[in-house]
C-alpha cells in the first residue's frame, strides 16, 4: 500500500500546483497587470519560477505593461527573462528597443540579431533591425535590412521609410 499511497500523494501534489498555475496565469496575473500592481504580478511571478513553472507569456505581458507606465528598466528585465524562457522574435524586438532607448546600444545591436535569426522572413523585425542599425550609424547593414524585408513585403511601409532615409543618408557628402 505504501507506493499506491506515495503515488497519489505526488499526483495530489502535482495537481494542485497545477491548479495554482492555472489560476495565477489566467485570473490572477491579467487582474493585477490591470490594476497595476506590477510588484505583485513580478512576486507571483518569481514565486512560480522557484517551483518551475514561470511564464514567458506572463512575463511579456509585464514587460508591455511596465513600458506603458514608462518602467523602462523593468520593462527590459521582464522582456530578458521572457525571452531566456521562450525565445522569441517578438519579446527580442521589444527588448532591442528598450535597450535601445536606455542606451545600452551594444546589447541592442546583439538582441535585434537574436530577434532576426528567430524569424529571418518577417518584415517587421527586419525592419526594427533596420531602424536600429540606422540609429546606430550602421548606413549598410540598415539598407540590407531594409532591402531584405521589402523583398519580403515590398509595400511594407517602415521598411520603404527607412530605406528613403538610408538613400539620403548616403547622398550626404562625407565631412571633411
Amino acid at each position: 500500500w505504501r507506493p499506491a499511497k506515495l503515488f497519489w500523494a505526488v499526483a495530489s501534489v502535482l495537481l494542485a500546483v497545477a491548479l495554482v498555475e492555472f489560476a495565477v496565469l489566467k485570473m490572477t496575473v491579467p487582474a493585477w497587470l490591470a490594476q497595476g500592481a506590477h510588484h505583485r504580478v513580478e512576486s507571483l511571478l518569481d514565486g512560480l519560477a522557484w517551483v518551475g513553472r514561470d511564464s514567458a507569456m506572463a512575463r511579456a505581458q509585464l514587460g508591455y505593461v511596465l513600458a506603458e507606465a514608462d518602467r523602462l528598466e523593468d520593462a527590459a528585465r521582464a522582456f530578458a527573462r521572457s525571452g531566456a524562457l521562450t525565445p522569441d522574435a517578438d519579446t527580442f524586438g521589444e527588448l532591442a528597443k528598450l535597450e535601445f532607448q536606455l542606451g545600452f546600444v551594444d546589447s541592442a545591436e546583439a538582441t535585434i540579431h537574436r530577434a532576426v535569426e528567430l524569424a529571418p522572413r518577417r518584415s517587421d523585425v527586419l525592419s526594427l533591425a533596420g531602424e536600429i542599425a540606422l540609429q546606430l550609424g550602421h548606413i549598410e547593414s540598415a539598407r540590407s535590412y531594409f532591402e531584405r524585408a521589402l523583398e519580403l513585403n515590398p509595400n511594407w511601409a517602415a521598411a520603404k521609410t527607412g530605406l528613403s532615409e538610408v538613400e539620403r543618408r548616403s547622398a550626404r557628402p562625407a565631412p571633411l
